[in-house]
């Protein structure tokens, strides 16, 4: 896209006649432009069945790769993904649902549609209702909590109803069975390009290239002439897009203003080169205002320890749990987490840090070193190739005294078997 500056000589270069003209052109590119560049914060929600299969360290470095992904999608539009936070949903009745047949839609209507409604709203909409299907105003709330946009919920199961791993939910968010992303590196990026009220792109366009929306692959990229220009439209507020069940301010980053961030996380290690003689150090997270100083936040402020395998294993050198979300109640400043290690015979490292707290920045990282256990088995000597060591001399003496016996043992053999020879004869 053209920039206000490129066009200026462009506009100028005109008549008197249409100098006005032209300026209204180009005052309209700078209002495109103002509308085009949006942050879209998501919010991750994630049943606590799908950490059964998938450790919280292995999810995340999961939904980092499919937000990378969709970032490289969307950058020619300025649109940039990023994560608030990954939260452990209380309830695994998602997949429960879709495990008895349900669908997407049919089990997760209360969790996205009460962030479009309020609860009268809702109940017009939603008359026919079941016990599971009431107004839920929990992601709402957690939404509004972590200032996000859009809501990200990780099922364990997928929809065997209409054979799928994911589906978009109206410009609210998305739904996606966890384990798919292990397999479509292009999940996220295609479930958000539906939720810019596009469809899959038709078969006909599938066939000459593989495009985003293109249903199936896996690796799909790009979009048709056809949904760029849907997507500027939508970044450009075009009121064609005000749909039923939509909301102009969820399509992007206009929910709701970024929180404004009041402090940040700083993480010290107790001991972070853990010796043999020891199986645990200890981790302090302490919450900081801006300049440095200690905080002291009236409200509660919620952030995620995050660790990160460099050499070491989660799950056999630390716990794979320790990645976590922790909350400082309302005037706390010092978390205190204990870290267990254990040994084996290699010496190997992980990353500790803070990240993704309301209102607080990202903490510093730091390294723990987990020191291999020691051999008790000696490694034996070879000695120079002079003899010039107290091993070398050694062999030395002991070769010459081998060599002896071999000449004593001949000796002996070689009398033997004269004496033999003489009894025959004389026999």
């Amino acid at each position: 896209m053209s920039t206000f500056k490129d066009i200026l000589p462009t506009c100028f270069k005109r008549t008197y006649i249409t100098i006005l003209f032209s300026l209204i052109l180009c005052l309209g590119v700078v209002n495109q432009k103002a509308h085009a560049s949006d942050t879209v914060d998501l919010l991750f929600v994630v049943e606590p069945s799908v950490l059964d299969e998938i450790s919280r360290e292995a999810l995340a470095t999961l939904i980092n790769e499919q937000v990378d992904y969709a970032n490289d999608e969307f950058s020619e539009f300025d649109i940039e993904y990023t994560i608030t936070a990954i939260i452990v949903w209380e309830d695994n009745k998602a997949s429960e649902g879709l495990s008895q047949g349900k669908t997407f839609t049919r089990v997760l209507v209360p969790t996205f549609y009460s962030i479009l409604f309020n609860e009268e709203e809702y109940n017009a909409v939603f008359t026919d209702q079941d016990e599971n299907e009431h107004y839920d105003p929990r992601a709402k709330d957690l939404l509004n909590y972590y200032g996000a946009d859009k809501l990200v919920f990780l099922t364990k199961e997928d929809d065997e109803a209409i054979n799928a791993v994911g589906v978009g939910m109206k410009n609210l968010g998305t739904a996606m069975q966890a384990s798919a992303m292990k397999t479509i590196p292009d999940f996220l990026a295609h479930e958000l390009a539906h939720n810019l009220a596009m469809g899959h792109t038709s078969l006909d366009d599938c066939q000459q290239q593989m495009y985003l929306l293109c249903d199936g692959g896996g690796n799909n990229s790009g979009f048709t002439v056809a949904e760029k220009s849907i997507i500027q439209k939508i970044i450009n507020f075009d009121a064609d897009f005000d749909l039923e069940f939509y909301h102009m301010d969820h399509y992007l980053g206009r929910r709701v203003a970024p929180l404004a961030i009041t402090g940040q996380l700083r993480i010290s290690v107790e001991e972070s080169d853990v010796s043999t003689s020891s199986n645990s150090t200890e981790v302090l997270v302490t919450l900081l205002d801006n300049n440095g100083d200690p905080y002291v936040s009236e409200n509660t402020v919620s952030f995620e320890l995050f660790t990160n395998a460099i050499t070491a294993t989660p799950g056999t050198h630390y716990d794979k749990t320790l990645q976590q979300t922790l909350v400082f109640a309302a005037g706390e400043n010092e978390k205190r987490i204990d870290v267990d290690v254990t040994h084996t015979d290699t010496e190997v490292t992980f990353e500790i840090g803070a990240h993704y707290g309301n209102g607080v920045s990202d903490s510093n990282v730091e390294t723990i070193t987990i020191e291999a256990t020691t051999s008790t088995t000696p490694t034996p000597d070879s000695g120079s190739d002079n003899g010039s060591t107290d091993s070398g001399d050694s062999g030395g003496a002991l070769q010459w005294i081998i060599l002896l016996l071999l000449g004593v043992i001949s000796l002996l053999r070689t009398a033997n078997v004269k004496k033999l020879i003489l009894l025959k004869r004389t026999g």
